[in-house]
Formats: structure tokens, sequence, C-alpha cells
């Protein structure tokens, strides 16, 4: 791509411009489309991951052998290749810590 709406795409120029006007266009265009929002509780969180299906991806970095990733950080190739991957531990059970428990 070598233009925008004003002509050549000079950098902190008219590329500046384009995404503060058609990002705000297309804000504007949506807002009324949004469904309203419960706030964010450590219940409705819970709830919400209770409801997840068992089958859902929630990211490549759980699934490294589906989504032909390789996850070498910190670790030979070797010792990456020999992680049970059923262990709780990739299969994304963090927990976070509650911020509201004595």
């Amino acid at each position: 791509v070598t233009g925008g709406l004003h002509g050549k795409n000079r950098l902190m120029g008219n590329s500046l411009l384009d995404i503060l006007v058609f990002g705000r266009r297309a804000a504007e265009s949506v807002r009324d489309q949004i469904p309203d929002r419960r706030p964010l509780t450590l219940n409705s969180l819970n709830q919400f991951r209770k409801n997840l299906s068992a089958s859902s991806v929630s990211s490549p970095a759980f699934f490294p052998k589906a989504s032909q990733m390789k996850l070498e950080i910190g670790r030979s190739a070797v010792e990456a290749e020999s992680i049970d991957l059923s262990s709780s531990e990739t299969s994304g059970g963090f927990e976070p810590p509650d911020p509201f428990a004595r």
C-alpha cells in the first residue's frame, strides 16, 4: 500500500490522521450495537470459567503440537519434546490469587 486518503502515506502525518478519523468513525458506527455489560467480579469470572467447554482452545501456547509451535523457552529442544502435555501445568491451570481473600 503506497497511499492513504491524502495521497502518499507519510509516517506520523497522513497515516496518523487516517487512523484518527477512520478509527473514530468505526467506533461511532458500532457504539450503539454493543450490548451492555455487567460489572466484572471474581464471581462472574469464576462462573465464566465454569461455563467454558472443555473443547474450547484458549491459546495455541497451551496446545503446541496442534498449533505446530515449539516451546523452547529456557529448555533444550529435547527437553521441550519430552514434556507431558496432559499435566495441569501446561493445560492452562493457572489460577490468579484472589485479591479479596483474607
